[in-house]
């Protein structure tokens, strides 16, 4: 069988994202028993040979506050543009702490964007910049920033609000 890979990979693995793979059919790990553990189960197959690469590099991880649908949307149509992939990782119900609102949580958005290949990790740092500028609540790529030299400073800082 054959599949092309959609979700980013974890900053930890390699980038399979866009890669065209062939897989064996069987799951790798069986599905549990269990009902309520089947809801939350994804199966995994076993890679057998890879047809062809998707041309990406690492993927960087993105957490804060959702900053609303149209603001959303428009981020996804903007990176998709610079050719990046957005995986958004995060359950509907994912929140992040803010003591600064009544409720004293916010909707959140957990997600990660892979660049391709020829891309530096400074021109996504400079485009996460520009565009989470226009969001309501900061967001935090500490992960990036450190690789690119940039200040940690305004991450570590989103992190010590929201409770990342």
């Amino acid at each position: 069988m054959t599949a092309r890979i959609v979700e980013n990979a974890a900053a930890n693995r390699e980038q399979r994202v866009g890669d065209w793979v062939v897989f064996d059919a069987a799951l790798v790990h069986p599905a549990p028993e269990d009902e309520e553990a089947r809801e939350q189960f994804i199966p995994t197959y076993a890679q057998v040979h890879v047809l062809e690469r998707g041309g990406f590099a690492g993927s960087w991880l993105v957490d804060g506050a959702h900053p609303g649908e149209d603001a959303w949307n428009a981020f996804l149509e903007a990176a998709e543009a610079q050719g990046w992939r957005v995986w958004s990782h995060g359950r509907a119900d994912y929140t992040v702490t803010d003591p600064e609102v009544a409720q004293g949580t916010l909707p959140g958005v957990l997600f990660t964007v892979a660049q391709p290949r020829e891309h530096a990790p400074l021109a996504l740092h400079r485009f996460l910049q520009q565009e989470t500028a226009k969001w309501p609540h900061p967001q935090c790529w500490l992960r990036l920033a450190e690789a690119c030299e940039q200040d940690r400073e305004p991450h570590l800082a989103v992190i010590e609000r929201y409770g990342l």
